[in-house]
């Protein structure tokens, strides 16, 4: 058995207009490229002066802040307003009590709701959570603090911690 392979068949040549043309196109390329290089250029160029400031805001604050941050920074509680020294404590305190409050609210809340809309998905119950639960992720946060500050801090007439983990736990 012998097999018979074809040859390609050259392209025909091309004709005075298409040559034209196939040299508009390379010149128009050749532009277009320099214009790349030297848009990217400057793109690069605009970049690195926005963030030029910030780096040297946070090597100014590493360089100067560096021989503060120790276990009594951490510890100790803030000191009034002029005198040297103190700590964040109270803050971290704060902090911890407010995840806590909303973790104690919104983790249960969250994983049994999606429990129920995982095995029940067909009810009109599990379509009624799902619908809220989109209206929620579409509320801005904002609606739901100045909500949760007429609520919840208006009444009392002060911040607390509890109202914060309410709010964001809710």
């Amino acid at each position: 058995m012998s097999a018979t392979v074809a040859r390609p068949s050259r392209p025909p040549r091309p004709t005075g207009n298409q040559r034209a043309a196939a040299e508009r196109t390379s010149r128009s390329l050749g532009r277009r490229r320099v214009t790349n290089v030297l848009m990217l250029t400057v793109m690069y160029l605009a970049a690195a002066i926005a963030t030029l400031p910030l780096v040297f805001i946070l090597t100014h604050l590493l360089v100067q802040g560096a021989s503060s941050i120790n276990l009594d920074f951490f510890t100790r509680m803030p000191r009034p307003v002029g005198e040297a020294g103190g700590g964040m404590a109270n803050a971290i305190v704060g902090t911890l009590i407010i995840i806590s409050v909303a973790a104690a609210i919104g983790l249960p809340t969250g994983i049994g709701a999606g429990l129920y809309l995982a095995e029940n998905r067909a009810t009109r119950l599990a379509k009624s959570v799902r619908f809220l639960s989109d209206v929620l992720n579409g509320l801005p946060s904002i609606v739901m603090g100045i909500f949760a500050w007429q609520v919840l801090v208006r009444p009392v007439g002060h911040f607390s911690a509890m109202a914060g983990g309410i709010a964001l736990g809710a």
